[in-house]
């Protein structure tokens, strides 16, 4: 194979992720804390009551308005069971406390509130980790090939390690943009895209590509750098124009910034100037 793969990733050592805040499980457990404070019941007029109950209105507002899909099958079966919780006590129609009691029954049963669907930050380590294996295998295959191209070797072992070399290749560009598809949400899964970032420059360098390609590898990379950019950013607590970042990075080229708000910034920037 004439195509070249850069396997200089350090991507071995990070497969655990940092955990994402979840809005709705929060909401959740605070309103049943609230619940269960004795202060709810008016008899303690203290701060402690006055926080508490301040709590509790917060989570109880958050929960009315929710109108967004549970992060994960955790908070959906918490939602489930609170609903249930809530029609025990307060009259509903009759069909709304079995049906919820068949729900969490099944739940309870199946233990599927052990199930946890993977925050984008461990979905980012965890194609990490398989890239570091393909790329492992098919370094592995090269220097086969090397080997036996030098020694002699009937054909069709050729033909076959080619097939899965190219199928092995194939996997490694497909990860490696899937990579930098989701959004870093912890300074490992930052690592792990600036990593990749690195093997797309040498991939734009080494190899010739149409025009086509190119544009879909600068795309790549931007993704990349500043989805892990603005992780490092917030954990650093440095402001995108401190130091020239803004400028050195382009900020105003980020592909994860929908065109609305370039558009806004740029009609705030120029409010109050005459229009040509």
């Amino acid at each position: 194979m004439n195509q070249h793969v850069n396997c200089t990733s350090p991507l071995a050592n990070l497969i655990e992720a940092d955990q994402v805040g979840d809005t709705l499980l929060s909401a959740i457990h605070n309103a049943r804390s609230g619940l269960e404070e004795p202060s709810l019941d008016g008899q303690d007029s203290g701060s402690g009551a006055t926080s508490t109950n301040a709590n509790y209105r917060s989570a109880l507002e958050v929960l009315r308005t929710w109108d967004k899909p549970a992060m994960t099958l955790k908070s959906a079966i918490e939602a489930v069971r609170f609903a249930l919780d809530e029609v025990r006590d307060f009259e509903a129609p009759p069909i709304v406390f079995p049906m919820l009691a068949a729900a969490t029954s099944y739940f309870d049963q199946s233990n599927c509130s052990e199930i946890e669907l993977l925050p984008e930050g461990e979905i980012i380590l965890r194609l990490a980790s398989e890239l570091k294996v393909l790329e492992d295998r098919y370094i592995s295959l090269d220097e086969e090939a090397t080997t036996k191209r030098n020694g002699g070797e009937p054909s069709f072992y050729k033909t076959y390690r080619d097939s899965e070399m190219r199928h092995v290749f194939d996997r490694i560009l497909i990860i490696r943009e899937a990579i930098g598809v989701i959004e870093a949400d912890s300074v490992k899964s930052a690592v792990v895209q600036l990593a990749v970032a690195n093997t797309v420059v040498a991939d734009i360098t080494d190899s010739e590509h149409t025009d086509y390609e190119m544009g879909r590898l600068k795309r790549t990379y931007d993704r990349l750098i500043h989805s892990a950019m603005s992780v490092l950013l917030r954990q650093a607590t440095l402001e995108k124009s401190a130091y020239a970042i803004d400028h050195m990075m382009a900020f105003y080229r980020n592909p994860w910034e929908p065109y609305e708000a370039r558009v806004r910034a740029i009609d705030e920037k120029h409010a109050g100037f005459p229009s040509n």
